[in-house]
């Protein structure tokens, strides 16, 4: 304590009560007997005469005096647990809650009042806390003195300041004002805020102490906030200083600050044990874990803590197999007793016989609840995680698989109490603890929201997004979800070390747990959590947040101090703003304000880097969010100067500059690029430059070079062209969703919104199994196999066309978390014009305020396996506000309808405003026709598409299971649930060319449609299928690698095989999948497209290297390391003028190169990606003019060198 004026000579405030009742003539046992007694302050040489009440009670006041209470437990050797204190005054006497210090303190119509006097104050009987919330309501009879709150008190006695604390409250003195000052038998004013405090007016105060952080709010607005770390703990009280005073509903409580308690245990051995009350037992730090000796019901209690609905987590282990111990979590603990069969509350035990039980202390004995075998017997030094989860009446206990309980306990005859303290407890077992958890958590009711858009300077935009909860997923889209909660996201924190209760963004050491990982998955978790309002998701999420919150220092930095790259915190900082949107907690806005300051302060010393210096727009996004809800300047200043320390990311993506950095590979990263491509956007809102708002749909056109068919760039990991058999990596895929829906809603442009549906809608699903447990780190348009092997990537990752939980390089499996949850969040937007948008379409209610109406939106379908999408409107009034609908460009013929009556000027490609008075009932009726269409690839190959979805060839497919990466542990066996490495294999024929015509695919393929099942994405099921014409091509084969198909061959091809029906299924319904085919023929025409062979060209200070399995037709030309070497191709034969489409097939090694490509003598420059290696080729293609006849193709070397092994010619549809 801080000097503490407690006397030494009396152990506690029991043995003063107790020596009190004793000179009152009363039984201290008998506390029903005890007498209420008023204390005051006064000079006893005033007094005269015979004994008088008064008297009596100065009598009382010098007693006070010589035993003032002292802040230890009641009882010594009894732990009490800090509990809610709440006073409302509706007694007529001060009850015993209460030790006067010094005043006529009394209570007057439920309030209590004391009469003006220097210094009157009273203290709680409270056990002493650390953090805590105070508040009261408090009026002050006229403009004199002022009253509060005192917290964190060390001491108090008699006189005007006497008390070591502090002290904060309202002063009425001139025309108001709310102040904190500290206390230390003087009074020190540490901040005062001028507010209008009237006389007889009720004022809420409340102060919130967390660490060295004090808040004061009053009538729920911050007023002051300051940081001092004189006082670490105390008890409460209430204070008036020359004013007449009245106090109403004082209440304590622990505060949300304090909603995370965590230890690892990590101290030296021997070292005490901080933040623990040993109760019973030898309990001892060693080797990083706690210890505890075997002996009946050891118990250590931690300090200060209280939880209500929480969840517990610790690992625990048993030295040997005696099968007659138990161990395990207390929890809803209100007093716990030395020695055995003692203590009020909940225990879940893990015993040495496999059970776990669920008990619950009550009357001093221990009663089972609930009790399971889960495991034959416990295997002695073998690490369990014990967890438990409390929900309202529900409590449940899970051991080493924390999505599936093995005890669900409630009874429906009462009401489970689990606020309390927390806790371990060993009964005949000897025990090693480590990586104790605890943290609260709070379900939101959903509630409408208003939208928050930009505050000027920034620019208007057309949409804004809605707060986190507003969408709520229905029908197939909600199944997703829910695959996502049971599987890959539910079960994360099992599978990956990064995740454990050890992790360092939890306060924890495990490696590889301190930069992106853990905070990629929360950045899926949070808007999982809160999309499905799923509470055991919410306490898992709780956790990180509030250890996230706790991490913050004095300087405003936050997170492992092991690491102190900018760049994982840009994802933190995503998972902090959407939780405060569905939670509302106050702490956040601080905290990221606090961190923006930091970040201000020291990024001139320690400017941008890596990853952090081209994914700056997460940056900048989080800082305008903050700017749009503080209004502080200093933040747009931040900005300029993240966007300062970037890459010129603008330039690059609209003068396609990836490859023009060298050796620096960042610019060119699949992932950096799909995530980077929205920050010209969000700058845009501050700095309104044009360039910036281009910038999106410039860098679109730019990337053309390495499209794929579902709108993704390729990428493995760098950008990788427009092979069959380049993958894309399923980070990639998330982070442009992402991009998309935050571009959307910034540009307006509705494209963005196509684009992203397309992508949603085909790259997600084709990269994971269809229950959502095992992903691909690459998936492909044409991918026949997954199985290890040398895929030629830039990137190889042997496993990583496998579905597996660790699939290619630990990123993905983080970083995949957030796709769906994010794509549900953002299908809707608030409009400009007061009204509301589509972004994407799908079955969905968005729920929002808006002109002070409430009004909530249902939309019925099953988009995009239908066209008819179906909007249901309910308002709380009648209110005037535009509807915004998104017409897709694909569309033929799209309509809408208002109850029933159609709406005019509806157009492909374009937002239709419906601006009309809405109310409860009305219904809106969209439909969008989809008709199929082909697109053109790679070697002239055909893709087909059918709205927003496309279509492969159905595959028949064989999955194996090849390892299994995630080791069992006792009562989980992730194995057996599907969590494994797979190879699949095709047990079909997939070397089929369509039979079609490309301008009009409907005469060759029909549509059939069936139910809609819960999964759209599940093959056997999938509602939509497409039947096609088609004939097998005998020569098209696999790659070297006997793994990835051969590339396409070059159509049309001229087949006599015989014509076959073929079925395609949505590119998602599958793993493996043909989705580029090429075209066969029964009659032989010349459509323009056509191979040419490198080594077969005319070549001029240039070599042709032969044997090389890699290459076409095994051979290609190398050494054009020359200004003068050529590759002539002098025959390039087309039957019409027109643009057309070169195919080019290249290899560079590592470094990027340029070439001059002269066609006709028109000279074009063409920048080449590095490749993997010299001999391994990459597919790019260039937009030249040909006319009709015969054409002349040369190439040559510009900057560096390249490799070329063959071109296709084909014409642009």
């Amino acid at each position: 304590m801080q000097g503490s004026e407690w006397p030494n000579s009396n152990k506690g405030g029991e043995r003063y009560e107790e020596n009190l009742h004793k000179r009152r003539g009363l039984s201290y046992a008998d506390k029903s007997e005890r007498v209420e007694y008023y204390y005051i302050h006064s000079e006893v040489d005033s007094l005269k005469g015979k004994l008088t009440i008064v008297q009596l009670l100065i009598l009382t006041l010098f007693i006070s005096c010589a035993f003032p209470f002292s802040t230890q437990a009641a009882i010594p050797k009894k732990h009490e647990i800090p509990d809610y204190f709440a006073d409302h005054f509706d007694k007529t006497i001060i009850n015993d809650k209460w030790n006067v210090i010094e005043g006529p303190w009394f209570i007057d119509s439920g309030k209590l009042t004391v009469s003006k006097g220097a210094g009157y104050k009273a203290i709680a009987n409270q056990t002493s806390v650390q953090d805590v919330t105070v508040e009261t309501d408090i009026s002050l009879a006229d403009h004199n003195g002022d009253a509060g709150v005192l917290f964190r008190v060390n001491g108090a006695v008699p006189g005007v300041d006497h008390v070591k604390g502090y002290y904060a409250g309202v002063s009425a003195n001139g025309s108001g004002s709310v102040f904190l000052g500290r206390m230390d038998n003087n009074f020190t004013e540490l901040k005062r805020t001028a507010v209008t405090i009237e006389p007889k007016t009720s004022y809420q105060v409340k102060v919130i102490a967390v660490g060295s952080k004090i808040q004061v709010y009053l009538n729920g607005d911050l007023v002051l906030e300051q940081t001092d770390s004189t006082y670490k703990d105390g008890r409460i009280g209430i204070r008036s200083y020359n004013s007449e005073p009245f106090f109403d509903n004082v209440k304590a409580s622990v505060p949300d600050g304090s909603s995370l308690f965590q230890d690892q245990f990590d101290n030296a051995p021997n070292q005490a044990i901080h933040s623990w009350n040993i109760v019973n037992g030898s309990w001892q730090l060693s080797s990083g874990s706690l210890r505890v000796n075997k002996d009946e019901n050891n118990k250590i209690v931690a300090k200060d803590k209280v939880f209500d609905d929480m969840t517990l987590e610790v690992n625990l282990k048993i030295p040997d197999d005696k099968e007659k111990g138990d161990a395990g979590l207390l929890f809803g603990l209100k007093k716990v007793y030395p020695g055995d069969a003692k203590a009020n509350g909940f225990y879940a035990a893990i015993g040495e016989d496999g059970n776990v039980t669920l008990n619950e202390w009550k009357h001093n004995k221990r009663l089972v609840l609930q009790s399971t075998k889960v495991f034959d017997r416990i295997e002695a030094n073998k690490p369990y995680h014990l967890k438990v989860v409390t929900s309202k009446n529900t409590i449940k206990v899970y051991v080493n698989d924390t999505v599936t309980p093995v005890i669900e306990y409630s009874d429906k005859g009462r009401a489970l109490n689990v606020k309390g303290g927390v806790g371990l407890q060993a009964d005949q077992a000897e025990v090693s603890f480590d990586n104790f958890i605890a943290s609260a958590y709070v379900v939101q009711e959903r509630t409408y929201k208003q939208p928050v858009s930009n505050k000027k300077p920034l620019i208007e935009t057309p949409f804004t997004p809605l707060p986190l909860g507003s969408v709520q997923a229905k029908g197939w889209l909600l199944e997703q979800l829910e695959l996502q909660r049971d599987g890959a996201t539910g079960h994360a924190e099992d599978f990956y070390g990064e995740l454990g209760t050890n992790a360092a963004w939890l306060g924890g050491s495990a490696p590889e747990s301190d930069w992106e990982r853990p905070v990629y998955y929360l950045k899926g978790l949070v808007p999982l959590a809160y999309t499905l309002n799923d509470k055991e998701l919410i306490a898992t999420s709780q956790k990180w947040i509030n250890a996230i919150l706790a991490s913050q220092r004095k300087d405003g930095s936050f997170g492992p101090e092991s690491n102190d790259d900018w760049w994982p915190r840009m994802v933190a900082l995503y998972a902090m703003k959407d939780y405060y949107e569905a939670s509302g907690d106050k702490r956040v806005l601080p905290f990221m304000t606090n961190y923006f300051k930091y970040q201000a302060a020291n990024l001139p010393a320690q400017p941008l880097k890596d990853w952090g210096k081209i994914r700056v727009g997460d940056n900048i996004d989080t800082v305008l969010w903050l700017y749009n809800r503080t209004n502080e300047a200093f933040l747009l200043k931040l900005t300029d100067t993240l966007a300062g320390q970037a890459y010129p990311i603008a330039d690059i993506f609209s003068k396609n500059e990836f490859q023009d950095f060298g050796s620096d590979f960042q610019p060119i990263h699949s992932v950096n690029v799909n995530e980077a491509i929205k920050m010209p956007s969000i700058y845009y809102q501050r700095s309104h430059s044009k360039s910036d708002r281009k910038a999106f749909n410039a860098g679109v056109k730019n990337l053309d070079n390495h499209n794929q068919i579902t709108g993704m760039t390729s990428g493995t990991e760098m950008l990788a062209g427009t092979s069959s058999t380049q993958g894309v990596e399923l980070c990639a895929i998330t982070e442009r969703m992402q991009s998309n829906e935050e571009a959307a809603m910034i540009l307006g442009d509705p494209q963005i919104g196509d684009d992203l549906e397309k992508i949603t809608f085909n790259s997600l699903p084709g990269a994971m199994d269809k229950e959502i447990k095992n992903h691909q780190y690459y998936s492909l348009p044409n991918q026949v196999e997954s199985n290890h092997a040398d895929h030629g990537f830039k990137q190889n990752y042997s496993n990583g066309m496998m579905p597996s939980p660790t699939s290619g390089y630990p990123c993905c499996r983080f970083n995949m978390h957030m796709g769906w949850p994010y794509f549900v969040k953002n299908m809707w937007a608030a409009s400009a014009d007061g009204g509301i948008g589509v972004i994407a379409y799908g079955p969905s209610q968005v729920s929002v305020k808006l002109k002070k109406a409430d009004i909530t939106i249902k939309e019925s379908t099953n988009y995009p396996f239908e066209d008819k999408i179906k909007f249901n409107i309910n308002t709380s009034r009648t209110v005037k506000f535009p509807l915004k609908l998104r017409i897709p460009a694909w569309s033929v013929q799209p309509s809408i309808t208002v109850n029933g009556e159609p709406v005019k000027g509806i157009k492909a490609g374009e937002y239709v405003s419906i601006d009309r008075k809405w109310q409860s009932g009305d219904k809106v009726v969209l439909q969008v026709p989809m008709k199929l269409k082909t697109t053109t690839w790679i070697n002239n190959s055909i893709g087909i598409e059918r709205g927003p979805l496309v279509y492969s060839l159905k595959m028949k497919e064989n999955w194996q299971v090849k390892d299994k990466p995630i080791a069992p542990v006792p009562g989980f066996d992730a194995s057996a649930l599907g969590f494994n490495e797979y190879t699949v294999k095709a047990d079909n024929s997939w070397n089929y060319g369509l039979l079609i015509d490309r301008e009009d695919p409907e005469k060759s393929i029909d549509v059939v449609t069936g139910p809609m099942p819960k999964n759209p994405f599940k093959q056997a099921t999938t509602p939509v299928k497409l039947v096609a014409k088609g004939k097998k091509i005998p020569t098209w084969g696999k790659s070297p690698n006997n793994v990835e198909a051969a590339e396409p061959p070059v159509g049309p091809i001229f087949s006599k095989e015989p014509t076959e029906n073929i079925t395609l299924v949505p590119y998602g319904a599958q793993n493996l999948r043909i989705t580029y085919f090429p075209e066969v023929t029964e009659k032989l025409t010349d459509t323009g497209a056509a191979k040419y062979e490198a080594e077969k060209a005319e070549l001029s200070h240039a070599s042709v290297r032969t044997n090389e399995p890699n290459a076409s037709d095994g051979s290609y030309v190398g050494g054009m390391d020359f200004a003068d070497s050529q590759v002539n191709f002098n025959s390039v034969n087309v039957p019409k003028t027109g643009k057309y489409n070169v195919d080019i097939w290249f290899a560079n090694g590592l470094d990027p190169s340029t070439g001059k490509i002269i066609v006709n003598g028109e000279t074009h420059v063409l920048k080449y990606q590095n490749t993997r290696n010299w001999g391994r080729f990459m597919a790019t293609k260039l937009e030249v003019p040909l006319k009709k006849g015969t054409n002349t193709i040369t190439f040559m070397k510009d900057e560096g060198f390249y490799e070329l092994d063959y071109i296709v010619v084909r014409p642009q549809q």
